[in-house]
């Protein structure tokens, strides 16, 4: 029997089966293009959390309300590299708190820390779309007030404003009227690859992966979520299964499934070097062991960019699949108000900034007024994000109609199942 809980999947009997907004599909993309114009067309651990009700300072996070979060401690639930003293260094100098950070390495493993743990153990709980339906199903989550926060409406990018109509329910954390997270990041998953060896033709298509000229040199993800939804990408697009805007590949039948399946098996497997870990993609290709990593995005090969090495990202013609990162408070938070300062100042321009630029495990900004910040005080990361305002840029791929909002499929124990089978079949 397949360990889910190992490879990706963790059922939890406390979750309720999932109703409302954030399961109604297909979505329109369309409507993104007009608030993405405006700017040239353009997971891991924590736990904690305090923080006052007073509005914050101009840069974000510890407001001189009348409540102060000094001496509390803000324990977040979060990715690998958030507790990081560059990221929430600023946040506990301003605010005198502490951050304590649990990392989790994917979002089944977040469910289980959260499960196995007394309410109220984290304040602060990082997550990406296919996990935050699942926290907020099984009640961990408390709502959010916009009022609060007025920075996840005004400084973001058209898509992640929190009363964007379209994208709401999609992206901005809303469930059956409720908000429950402000958006922080996000990530296209464009390939990553050596520019040395491969050239950016060559990267035009996903069948670079399986092609002679990548014998042995390509490195997937352990995880089954980034490489079953970037395979079901390219496979569905050569297919014709999807109009421009309509890309769902994770939502996609189960006869179609079973075709994917059935191509998948019939490729050949001497392209595939191995599975790695969020770590173990940047280390593979920084030592040339891996050429192209799919899936990868911007987070696995941005420090590397920034050092001069011959790693980038690109998101090949058949498109690929996009996240967000999204922080909540969780229920029982012992330090309500702490955990909404510490968000406050996550979604400044400066937290936001810094949250796009960490030592590790980098993301796109969703704040465009962090675009600003970042052009401005570390512009040498403009070109490795792909955030010059004028373009191009890394919101290019969604004017050209072929990102897809990554979901949780139903049959999500069959996806499971098909990539540890191919894995094992290596």
């Amino acid at each position: 029997m397949t360990d889910y809980r190992r490879h990706g999947y963790y059922p939890i009997d406390r979750l309720r089966p999932v109703t409302g907004p954030l399961k109604e599909r297909p979505i329109s993309r369309r409507s993104l293009l007009a608030g993405a114009g405006a700017l040239g067309a353009g997971m891991v651990l924590a736990a904690c959390g305090d923080d006052d009700d007073a509005e914050p300072a101009a840069s974000g996070g510890g407001g001189d309300g009348a409540e102060s979060i000094e001496g509390t401690t803000v324990n977040l639930l979060a990715w690998p590299g958030h507790g990081d003293k560059y990221l929430v260094g600023p946040f506990e100098e301003k605010t005198g708190a502490k951050v304590r950070i649990k990392e989790y390495q994917d979002g089944e493993e977040a469910l289980a820390l959260y499960n196995q743990s007394p309410p109220g153990t984290y304040d602060v709980i990082m997550t990406e779309p296919t996990d935050l339906e699942r926290f907020i199903t099984s009640g961990g989550l408390e709502p959010l007030d916009p009022a609060e926060f007025p920075a996840a409406d005004t400084d973001m990018l058209e898509q992640y404003q929190t009363n964007n109509a379209e994208w709401k329910d999609r992206l901005g954390g809303w469930f059956d009227g409720e908000w429950y997270a402000a958006p922080w990041s996000y990530m296209v998953q464009g390939t990553s690859y050596n520019s040395d060896q491969l050239t950016e033709d060559d990267m035009a298509s996903h069948a670079i992966l399986w092609d002679p000229k990548t014998n042995g040199r390509v490195g997937w993800s352990h995880y089954w979520l980034n490489a079953m939804s970037t395979i079901a990408q390219y496979y569905g697009h050569t297919q014709n299964w999807w109009e421009k805007f309509e890309y769902a590949p994770l939502e996609i039948t189960k006869a179609q499934f079973d075709e994917m399946k059935a191509w998948l098996f019939e490729q050949p497997t001497e392209n595939v070097r191995g599975f790695y870990g969020v770590g173990d993609t940047t280390q593979s290709l920084a030592q040339g062991e891996t050429w192209c990593t799919p899936g990868a995005g911007i987070s696995s090969s941005a420090s590397l960019t920034l050092e001069g090495g011959p790693i980038t990202t690109k998101v090949p013609d058949e498109g690929v699949p996009q996240y967000s990162e999204s922080l909540s408070m969780g229920v029982g938070s012992k330090n309500p108000e702490g955990a909404k300062e510490f968000i406050r100042y996550c979604i400044s321009p400066e937290g936001c900034a810094r949250k796009a630029t960490m030592p590790a495990y980098q993301g796109i900004p969703t704040s465009m007024k962090s675009w600003e910040w970042i052009a401005e005080n570390q512009p040498e990361w403009v070109p490795v994000l792909q955030i010059d305002p004028d373009g191009p840029n890394v919101q290019d791929s969604w004017e050209a109609g072929v990102v897809s909002i990554r979901t949780l499929p139903e049959n999500v124990e069959e996806w499971v199942d098909t990539w540890e089978e191919y894995k094992n079949a290596i």
